[in-house]
């Protein structure tokens, strides 16, 4: 039996993905790593712990865009209970490969166990949520798009590159949404268009799908009351991340304008999209570009990105034993 019969594709993924990641780390730390640190000695402590504190009240801002989602459904779930299930699903999405989504199938688990919601409701719910924030990220890109194709120093093809990118993204949102009223749900639909339903196997995840795509459907339709505020909580929290960034900059002892904010901003939520555990690399990458575009400074991009990806670790410690706890209180349930 072969190397590549004993290890699952999907681990196979996760490996080369890795070392992709932690190439492009390993080459831009020798190039810029040294002076990258020197600004990092130099950090403001103050500016930073209230850095962390907005980034805090970014994840309260998710939970309560959750919130209003469940709220249609007729779910009241305590607000530090759907907390601890967001940060615990941010935790698995940041550290494999599966990008802003890893997470997502635990949280619904959570809301069965802990909240007492079918997975078919916590799901649709959880479905509704991220397509919201997707849906506010597209949005913001779009602008942030318009502000790399204005700058000076982007050639032609990068240009014509991110707008096709984003154009994708913003189709494929808009189909998802346009299907969603319509009552046609577009991952059942994919199923029934490779004939995967047909499969004995694929038939339970084809009626659950549809059972899913059916209740994100009536949320869609029937409250858009709880849909808006849910968009609002997230546009919201996008300001709060740019906030956010202000601060660190000041921390770093630079001072950006709100544009080119927006650009790092830009390059942060695409290295979230590739599919890399913790966007190793390319957090760092695109924040080296974007830095060295208005600041001249790929060393300020490396050391911004070193705070970016502490923040995240915290947060990511901090789901892990939310996670430990979870399983911890199932063994004993089982057992009693």
């Amino acid at each position: 039996m072969g190397f590549f019969d004993v290890i699952k594709k999907k681990y196979l993924v996760i490996i080369v993905s890795f070392f992709v990641g932690i190439s492009v780390f390993i080459y831009l730390f020798f190039r810029s790593g040294r002076e990258a640190l020197i600004i990092v000695s130099q950090v403001n402590l103050f500016y930073l712990s209230i850095f962390f504190f907005i980034s805090l009240l970014t994840f309260f801002l998710a939970t309560l865009r959750h919130r209003f989602i469940l709220k249609a459904y007729n779910k009241k779930i305590p607000f530090l209970i759907l907390l601890r299930q967001f940060i615990s699903g941010f935790a698995i999405s940041y550290l494999t490969p599966a990008a802003m989504f890893g997470g997502e199938p635990l949280r619904a688990y959570m809301l069965k166990k802990e909240a007492n919601i079918d997975l078919r409701t916590g799901a649709a719910s959880i479905l509704i949520d991220k397509f919201i924030e997707m849906l506010c990220l597209i949005l913001f890109g779009v602008i942030g798009v318009i502000l790399l194709m204005a700058h000076p120093e982007i050639s032609f093809y990068w240009r014509t590159a991110l707008f096709f990118i984003f154009l994708a993204f913003s189709l494929v949102i808009l189909l998802f949404y346009y299907r969603s009223i319509l009552k046609k749900g577009s991952f059942s639909s994919l199923l029934s268009i490779f004939r995967l339903n047909n499969f004995r196997k694929f038939k339970d995840a084809f009626y659950f799908l549809e059972e899913v795509e059916d209740k994100a459907a009536h949320f869609f339709l029937k409250h858009r009351k709880e849909f808006v505020y849910s968009l609002l909580s997230n546009i919201f929290r996008i300001i709060m991340m740019i906030i956010q960034m202000k601060i660190l900059l000041f921390a770093l002892g630079f001072n950006i304008s709100l544009s080119n904010i927006i650009i790092s901003l830009t390059f942060f939520v695409m290295a979230e999209i590739v599919p890399v555990p913790a966007a190793l690399g390319f957090l760092e990458a695109g924040q080296a570009v974007a830095f060295s575009l208005f600041a001249q400074k790929s060393s300020l991009g490396l050391a911004f990105s070193a705070f970016l990806r502490t923040n995240s670790f915290i947060f990511v410690a901090l789901g892990l034993s939310f996670i430990s706890h979870f399983g911890w209180k199932m063994i004993e349930k089982f057992f009693k």
